[in-house]
């Protein structure tokens, strides 16, 4: 496990988790990002993004200055992260989870999908 520095208005880390074959990074708190995805896009068994969707699209500004994503805010993000990586969305504000989950099925985008709580997840 690799603790590393995302943005966030206060000092946040996600943590890269690795075993012999595979990795996943979470990150919750967090919005846009560049040294975070130098050691994350050079892991060669970096198979999923666990990361932060907290707003609708219609909230994207609180989300820019709240140190948080929107759906648009991270459809930007996701160009910085390593193209076979699926992103799973997480840390929904519970008011907007249906709008957030409306948004992202709307879109229909092979590599983002909002994480299930309670799920079990391999890779």
């Amino acid at each position: 496990m690799t603790p590393i520095a995302v943005t966030h208005t206060v000092l946040t880390h996600g943590l890269l988790i690795e075993d012999e074959t595979s990795a996943v990074f979470f990150t919750s708190d967090t919005s846009a990002t560049e040294e975070a995805w130098q050691p994350v896009n050079e892991c060669a068994k970096l198979r999923a993004v666990f990361i932060d969707l907290s707003f609708p699209n219609r909230l994207t500004e609180l989300a820019r200055v709240s140190c948080h994503h929107s759906t648009e805010t991270l459809l930007e993000e996701m160009q910085k992260i390593h193209p076979a990586a699926t992103i799973y969305g997480i840390h929904l504000k519970t008011p907007y989870r249906d709008q957030i989950m409306a948004e992202v099925e709307t879109l229909d985008h092979p590599r983002l999908v909002v994480a299930e709580v309670g799920r079990e997840y391999q890779f």
